[in-house]
């Protein structure tokens, strides 16, 4: 949303405004002190304006292919789950039952069938058990069981493809090992030089980081750039189609700017957090917020060859503990080799934000690999304050990714998720016409003759 303005019959005005002095003259200025203090003002807003329109404009042209490549593929990111069902439909083919098998006797029949593959967790989307191998490295794709038969129904790897390609863009700007395009540069930290704020931030996030604040700052200056006047409040959401390609290019920037506003400050502001550390502890102090110890359960150490609790045994421990109306999501067994590791239950129960998502689940219930009657519950839905519950809670899945909502409900976050890429196409296409007819007119004042 840059600055737009046109003028003449066939394309922009290309100059920078009328002079502040002419503009008292033509409003009747006198000349006295306050009309002096008015003007100055005026010319101050002038130059404050015209400083956004260049800063907006160049951040856009210099960063703005790289944020359109994010914001683009975060997108079609939003529909990666369903976009997983709908291109291996055979394997998520699921039979109705009111008796269906448990997500432990799902990994039993995987590991009967293929006692290699070395079943390891089991997740539930759309009613199918998913069933992941220990060593996602060796096998990186899950075996689909059919929970109303038993039956195995294929196997799916969600990390190949073009899908998988986009979340590497967009999730790990190219750091995710196990998906495509992995460039091991770009997961090197930051070199601080003095800076604690660059401190255990990777090169990709700082990149992402970057671009997300930059997204809030064009959004900001945005508004600022196409603020009308109260009069005119109502053109600032006209669109001139039979007026020129500038005009009609300009205004459709202009309104597709204003009206996506809400969602590219939501992306910009929780992909920064996510990414940079600072943007939520900034978060937390302006909002009253509270900063959340990382607390991790890990199994208290046994004596060698100390047998695991079976998946089945950590189940109905977590199960006692999450109580009624608690649906499993997903389980997660301990490594082999750690001898801390714990089970990692997910319940969904209640509203779950996660719900849509490729992993539901809010309700964490981690369970002692040697012992089921020490437990640890963590409900990733709740949170101590409003501003933790915004940012923490709801930001990732509510907020950015939308997986909270059924997919309907999600092409609004699809078709805003478009819009910075509609913005640089209209945007660049004002420059270029600006630029055309500077150049125009520089030639045409070049050409005439001086006057002797």
């Amino acid at each position: 949303m840059g600055d737009l303005r046109a003028g003449g019959a066939d394309g922009p005005d290309g100059g920078d405004g009328a002079d502040p002095a002419a503009a008292d003259a033509a409003s009747g200025g006198t000349g006295g002190a306050g009309a002096d203090r008015d003007g100055l003002g005026r010319r101050a807003r002038r130059r404050a304006k015209r400083a956004t329109v260049v800063t907006h404009r160049w951040l856009s042209l210099v960063l703005g292919l790289l944020l359109v490549v994010v914001t683009t593929t975060g997108a079609a990111v939003v529909y990666s789950p369903e976009w997983t069902r709908w291109t291996n439909s055979a394997a998520f083919h699921v039979t109705a039952s009111t008796h269906p098998i448990s997500v432990t006797r799902a990994m039993q029949v995987v590991a009967h069938a293929h006692p290699g593959f070395g079943a390891g967790s089991v997740n539930v989307y759309s009613g199918l058990d998913e069933v992941y191998a220990a060593d996602d490295d060796k096998h990186p794709g899950f075996y689909g069981v059919d929970p109303g038969t038993g039956r195995i129904t294929g196997y799916v790897d969600p990390d190949r493809g073009v899908m998988a390609f986009m979340e590497q863009i967009h999730e790990c700007f190219f750091t995710c090992d196990d998906l495509p395009g992995y460039l091991a540069f770009l997961d090197h930290p930051m070199p601080t030089l003095g800076m604690a704020w660059l401190k255990d931030v990777t090169v990709a996030s700082f990149i992402i980081g970057v671009l997300g604040l930059l997204l809030v700052l064009l959004a900001v200056s945005g508004i600022w750039l196409w603020w009308p006047s109260l009069r005119r409040f109502g053109s600032g959401f006209a669109v001139r189609f039979r007026r020129g390609r500038y005009r009609r290019d300009g205004d459709l920037h202009k309104v597709i700017g204003i009206v996506a506003v809400p969602f590219l400050l939501m992306w910009g502001f929780t992909g920064a957090s996510f990414e940079l550390h600072w943007v939520s502890t900034a978060w937390y102090a302006v909002t009253g917020g509270q900063q959340q110890p990382t607390v991790t359960f890990t199994s208290r150490k046994a004596p060698a060859h100390t047998p695991d609790i079976t998946p089945a045994q950590a189940l109905a421990a977590a199960r006692r503990v999450a109580g009624r109306g608690a649906v499993v999501a997903n389980l997660f067994a301990p490594e082999p080799g750690d001898a801390t590791g714990a089970y990692e239950i997910f319940f969904s129960r209640g509203f779950d934000p996660y719900r849509y998502g490729s992993y539901p689940g809010q309700l964490e219930v981690d369970v002692d690999r040697h012992d089921a009657r020490r437990t640890h519950v963590d409900d990733l839905g709740t949170a101590p304050t409003l501003s933790n519950k915004l940012l923490d809670a709801w930001g990732p899945s509510v907020f950015h990714y939308g997986q909270a909502f059924n997919p309907w409900v999600r092409t609004i976050w699809f078709c805003f998720g478009l819009t910075p890429l509609i913005l640089a196409v209209t945007g660049l296409s004002t420059w270029l016409v600006r630029r055309k007819t500077k150049r125009r007119r520089r030639r045409a004042t070049a050409a005439v003759p001086a006057v002797p």
